[in-house]
């Protein structure tokens, strides 16, 4: 059955519906804030970007994304409904299109990072990739790729010992269900649990305490830098444009702080999903 929200352009790559795109993981971390704003200024101006890259998964019938992460979050800045797509063929299976996935940003304008690396790496392994494969799959020399695949074998199972610190302090289980749970060691869980209960919490509020003063304090100097501008304009000191230019930047600002904002949120989301499966 053909999508309906899929149009064809004349030049052969295919115009598809926003809600039409299955976003099933990402090998970046977060999105760029200022790419996201470049992009979205030339795609604004009307400048050719090139299509995304997608797939079809003919179980959903939606086109799952391969590459264009930066590109989807402009258009959607721009409120945009759809987005041209290239369609490649559909992968063996999910080790393979995050290999693929992975290769396509190494290509880009922004290489992946040495944590968008090790996120990859994260997302091999929570696919049952075994770790002596990674170099298989990564353009990685198999040294470097044991590495990648130590370290973030070292930060799961650290993990997994807070979680089940957690779930003990918070009185959801016995210590022994919680490092049955969670795969760790019991003695080294009842060892942390000694001074560790209600670490993670408190420092918790404090960060969510420690931003809200952050934001107050800038609120408080935006409006007074603006006030001081409208008293100066009064006396003639300053012209209007000036003010518009100041407002216009502070506007700014808080639109790359929500694309930065949105962006660690999806990392939190996709964070969720791998460590179910780790």
């Amino acid at each position: 059955m053909k999508n309906s929200a899929v149009a064809t352009t004349q030049r052969g790559v295919i115009e598809v519906s926003m809600d039409d795109l299955d976003v099933s993981f990402w090998v970046r971390l977060k999105p760029d804030p200022d790419r996201v704003l470049y992009l979205a200024e030339l795609m604004d101006n009307g400048v050719e970007i090139d299509p995304i890259v997608v797939w079809l998964k003919q179980e959903t019938n939606k086109y799952v994304v391969r590459d264009g992460r930066h590109r989807i979050e402009a258009a959607r800045f721009l409120d945009r409904t759809s987005i041209k797509c290239k369609v490649v063929p559909a992968p063996k299976n999910s080790a393979e299109e995050i290999s693929l996935a992975y290769q396509a940003n190494l290509g880009g304008a922004l290489p992946p990072t040495k944590e968008d690396t090790e996120h990859t790496v994260r997302l091999l392994l929570a696919e049952g990739v075994a770790g002596r494969d990674i170099a298989k799959l990564l353009p990685l020399p198999p040294s470097l790729a044991k590495r990648y695949v130590d370290n973030v074998a070292s930060k799961i199972g650290k993990a997994r010992l807070r979680q089940a610190i957690e779930a003990v302090a918070d009185g959801e289980m016995s210590a022994p269900a919680a490092a049955q749970k969670y795969n760790v060691n019991l003695d080294v869980l009842r060892k942390e649990l000694g001074g560790r209960k209600k670490k993670g919490k408190a420092a918790a509020a404090q960060i969510i305490r420690n931003i809200g003063s952050q934001y107050r304090s800038l609120s408080q100097k935006n409006a007074a830098a603006l006030k001081a501008l409208f008293t100066r304009l009064e006396d003639g000191e300053v012209t209007t444009s000036v003010i518009e230019e100041v407002i216009s930047h502070i506007v700014d600002s808080n639109r790359r702080l929500a694309v930065a904002i949105k962006g660690w949120g999806q990392r939190l989301e996709q964070a969720k999903n791998v460590n179910g499966k780790n």
